[in-house]
């Protein structure tokens, strides 16, 4: 990217299916994203933007609101929203 001379890495860290970002404070999210092996640690987060950084690279993360930090929430409450508008418990995802 910096020898395109493109500076900034606009990170969309979650999606609509996958909230795969560790927050210590709640520690339950990563279990809403795809699977145990697809999260970031805060360690990984920190290398990704000290690598940019090192190579001159802004990194911006955006969470979409409202529906992804929605279904965050959601996950974090033990429920995932289901085609038809019915939930279901998240210990039924696999």
């Amino acid at each position: 990217m910096a020898h395109s001379k493109m500076n900034v890495l606009h990170w969309h860290i979650v999606d609509s299916e996958s909230f795969p970002l560790e927050i210590l404070s709640y520690p339950q999210l990563t279990k809403g994203a795809y699977s145990q092996y697809q999260t970031y640690s805060q360690s990984d987060v920190r290398d990704i933007v000290s690598f940019a950084h090192f190579r001159g690279i802004r990194v911006i993360v955006e969470f979409d609101m409202p529906v992804r930090i929605f279904l965050g929430i959601l996950t974090y409450l033990g429920t995932r929203p289901l085609l038809g508008g019915k939930h279901s418990r998240s210990d039924s995802l696999r």
